[in-house]
């Protein structure tokens, strides 16, 4: 349950962000929510976890196969190697009253018990690619950013590590009690130079 919540809560998270900073019409939210159909679209798993959360949430965890291992670190005596696998029942999916739609056809063509493991791996590689590719859009609108304030210091020789940009908002009403509002923002110079790191020059291509 804390697995299949964490990755919805990343997915609204991460698109909710993208629509507070560029707008819920902008060609970055657009993008984010076309890498998540594309996942969806491709990978049974993605699909088969993405609904499974909201059974689970409504209708309960019909597991049942649950097994755990350990196996000792032949490197290291203090360590050991951990695993945990779960197998849930495909016929009570089928026979409970949640609405699958078109899933409910792939489901069933899944053997008696569903392994899981096998389905959180391919999900975990399918949340990868969405994070990567929205990682890649900020380090782009980053690196124009970071271009603009580095032109605006070019010409000035100074020792600091951080740059303070003040923001000046005026309330014009017409009454003598408008008055304008000022917000400080502080930028580490280093981290704005890390965008223009070489390591990160792949992020760009083709952009």
């Amino acid at each position: 349950m804390n697995y299949l919540s964490s990755v919805r809560s990343y997915l609204d998270y991460v698109e909710a962000s993208i629509k507070r900073k560029f707008g819920k019409a902008s060609s970055n939210a657009m993008k984010f929510k076309e890498y998540c159909s594309a996942a969806f679209d491709s990978s049974f798993s993605y699909r088969f976890l993405y609904r499974f959360r909201n059974y689970a949430q409504h209708c309960g965890l019909p597991v049942t196969r649950i097994y755990f291992s350990a196996k000792a670190d032949e490197n290291d005596s203090e360590s050991s190697h951990r695993s945990l696998d779960v197998g849930i029942d495909r016929d009570e999916l089928l026979n409970n009253s949640f609405d699958w739609g078109k899933l409910k056809q792939e489901i069933a063509k899944q053997p008696p018990i569903i392994d899981v493991n096998v389905h959180l791996e391919e999900m975990m590689a399918r949340l990868k690619e969405i994070h990567t590719e929205y990682i890649t859009d900020e380090f782009v609108t980053l690196r124009e950013s970071a271009s603009y304030l580095r032109d605006l210091l070019q010409n000035i020789a100074n020792d600091y590590n951080e740059l303070h940009l003040f923001k000046l908002t005026s309330h014009s009403d017409d009454s003598p009690a408008s008055r304008a509002t000022m917000k400080m923002q502080v930028v580490r110079l280093d981290l704005m130079n890390d965008v223009f790191d070489a390591r990160f020059a792949i992020l760009f291509e083709g952009q």
